[in-house]
């Protein structure tokens, strides 16, 4: 008797949509596969691939945060004052980390133990963070006095072996530890535990408000790395920067196949789905796209990523409401 095999062909489809959208941009934009282009679209997308690393496990846990671009506006002020005062960079890259835990923490907190919403928690802390960085950077941007020598500048701006930018290799390391994570530790089995049935998780022993304060924790971490990023690569810390970042670091994710439910995705396809992401806008502005057009496509983007997990996540209910259902026809047969 042949064995069945169930193949879930939903992930495979963000894959062949961007080998089409490559097909399509190299034949109507000029330079599109040039190695220089696509070097400045993993460029364009590390920071939004850093944040999507930590977005996405709080996804998986059936939350979200919303704080990650007021953190990495505010990090991007505090690490621009700590180098032009000649702090060590390996202090300021240890205080700006901590800083962002305390964040996640915080919305952890807001979360487990005061019963907010996720949505609600994390955009609350969206607002007083942003409103921090201003008081902090007293409302103007703080340069970097020498990007010359800042090691801070070294990372938004240096180049390894005189080719790759090490703000995408800093994308690639975290997508390795977080793969990780989710594959081969206690810790990721027990996101999926908690994000499947946060019930059947508690009943097998696991602490689900643990699991999610590490979520967040990990969240504000990965945003204050993309913050001290976006620092070195601007030449300043921008009380304003991160802005409107969660409008493509969420729909990259859904499109990666992280449920909005929580208990299912894989960040190999967040990866996917980031790339996805930059490869549409980048495409759109060597085609010479109106502005107007991009902000519409992203949009529609958005609007199609949960439309798509919508639907996905109904078909996998009906999938497992006839399953069990044949088990139990089997069982009293």
């Amino acid at each position: 008797m042949k064995k069945k095999i169930n193949v879930n062909w939903s992930q495979f489809a963000i894959l062949i949509c961007l080998i089409l959208m490559f097909v399509f941009f190299s034949l109507n934009a000029r330079n599109f596969l040039s190695y220089k282009n696509v070097i400045n679209i993993l460029k364009q997308v590390a920071m939004y691939g850093i944040c999507a690393v930590g977005m996405s496990m709080v996804i998986m846990t059936n939350g979200v945060d919303l704080s990650m671009s007021s953190t990495m506006g505010l990090i991007s002020v505090l690490s621009a004052l700590m180098d032009n005062a000649g702090m060590n960079i390996f202090l300021t890259v240890t205080i700006c980390i901590l800083i962002g835990a305390l964040v996640g923490a915080i919305n952890g907190f807001n979360v487990n133990e005061v019963g907010m919403f996720p949505m609600i928690a994390t955009m609350g802390a969206q607002v007083l963070v942003r409103g921090i960085a201003y008081i902090v950077a007293k409302g103007i941007p703080v340069y970097i006095t020498d990007t010359n020598t800042s090691k801070l500048s070294y990372m938004g701006q240096g180049l390894v072996f005189g080719e790759v930018p090490f703000q995408i290799i800093i994308m690639f390391i975290l997508f390795a530890v977080g793969i990780f994570i989710l594959t081969k530790s206690v810790y990721g089995r027990q996101i999926y535990a908690v994000g499947g049935n946060q019930e059947a998780a508690r009943l097998a022993g696991i602490s689900y408000k643990a699991t999610r304060y590490k979520a967040y924790i990990i969240s504000g971490i990965c945003a204050a790395i993309a913050g001290m990023v976006y620092a070195g690569r601007v030449g300043s810390g921008q009380p304003t920067g991160g802005a409107g970042y969660e409008s493509f670091i969420v729909p990259a994710c859904v499109l990666g196949g992280v449920r909005l439910g929580g208990g299912e995705g894989k960040l190999q396809g967040v990866l996917i789905g980031v790339i996805f992401m930059g490869v549409l806008s980048n495409g759109l502005i060597m085609m010479n796209v109106d502005t107007y057009w991009q902000t519409f496509a992203q949009g529609a983007v958005l609007l199609a990523s949960i439309a798509f997990d919508k639907v996905a996540s109904s078909s996998d209910l009906k999938k497992k409401s006839r399953d069990t259902q044949k088990e139990k026809d089997k069982k009293e047969a």
